[in-house]
């Protein structure tokens, strides 16, 4: 069962077009969110996984491409698990 009392409620500051792009794609997820008056986008979340949505977002738009591609190609190199 599913706990209507959020695991953690954040700001998170970031230009506005990000703001409003994160919003969006955050609210695709079905993860509570608004913005606040004083610029910040204020996220709450009630499980591990959304919680992990969140810094995905939140990082795919306001990393740099070189870190991105660094990353993919980190991910790209990990060894892979054996099949049980």
């Amino acid at each position: 069962m599913e706990s209507s009392e959020p695991l953690t409620r954040q700001a998170i500051i970031i230009d506005r077009s990000t703001r409003w792009q994160a919003l969006q794609r955050l609210q695709e997820l079905e993860i509570s969110c608004s913005c606040s008056s004083d610029g910040g986008l204020i996220v709450e979340v009630n499980t591990p996984t959304a919680i992990v949505q969140v810094q995905s977002v939140v990082q795919q738009l306001t990393a740099s491409r070189r870190s991105l591609v660094h990353q993919l190609d980190r991910c790209w190199n990990l060894p892979s698990s054996p099949n049980y």
